[in-house]
């Protein structure tokens, strides 16, 4: 069932029938790279998904084709403090035409309208400067750096934090 869309994506809850999906742009190392992610196998997948509960976890797909494109939602919600952590993830074939750009815009719209977030954060490592800019188009703020804060490849990597609060993101979005 389609939740969100554009003339061309649209955005689905993910079901038990898309796991080998996720598994497979989960192990891509051209997606992984350059996000913090944990490795799975298909059990752990499964045990991902029947955990997941209200974590709003949707497929990012081209409405012509069917084409799944990647995954958009949250990592952590907070409903008492109305506040989520927002990630997208895209298959590196379509990477850089815009796409994940088009679903962040109608998910965080959706996040501030209709479930009543008050605050989004995310984050992307440093030496990501696409990412950072993608994240910016949006609205969002830089907050900081947090030095050494995953152990990524090898090795610490700095993150930069980003939000966006409602407030911003309705004076923004005009």
């Amino acid at each position: 069932m389609k939740l969100l869309e554009t003339d061309r994506i649209y955005l689905k809850l993910i079901e038990e029938k898309d796991l080998e999906y996720l598994l497979n742009l989960r192990c891509d190392v051209n997606v992984c790279s350059g996000i913090i992610h944990t490795p799975l196998n298909m059990e752990k997948q499964k045990i991902w998904y029947k955990n997941l509960g209200e974590k709003h976890s949707y497929i990012i797909i081209e409405s012509k084709s069917n084409t799944y494109l990647g995954t958009i939602g949250f990592n952590q919600l907070n409903r008492l403090h109305q506040k989520a952590t927002w990630y997208v993830r895209l298959d590196s074939k379509y990477q850089g035409k815009g796409y994940g750009n088009e679903a962040s815009k109608i998910f965080v719209n959706y996040a501030f309208n209709h479930m009543n977030i008050n605050r989004l954060d995310c984050d992307c490592f440093d030496e990501n400067p696409a990412a950072a800019a993608n994240i910016k188009k949006l609205g969002f703020k830089q907050e900081g750096i947090l030095k050494e804060f995953y152990f990524h490849e090898g090795k610490f990597k700095n993150i930069i934090l980003f939000s966006l609060l409602k407030n911003d993101f309705l004076k923004f979005d005009k």
